[in-house]
């Protein structure tokens, strides 16, 4: 299993990603604002690593 620059580099961006919904989090908005970004950003970071996972190990354990 290798690791290619392009994937170090989409795994940087997912990192910052979740850094910025950390601080998103601190933002006094109402409660239910919150929550949609936190799912939309973490819907979008778990799409991201599952495919990157695919694309190292050659496997897809979320198949059915």
């Amino acid at each position: 299993m290798n690791i290619t620059e392009e994937q170090l580099e989409e795994l940087g961006h997912l990192a910052d990603q979740a850094n910025n919904l950390v601080a998103a989090s601190q933002l006094p908005v109402k409660p239910q604002i919150h929550i949609e970004g936190m799912r939309g950003g973490l819907l979008s970071i778990r799409d991201a690593l599952q495919k990157m996972y695919i694309e190292i190990s050659g496997d897809d354990p979320w198949k059915e």
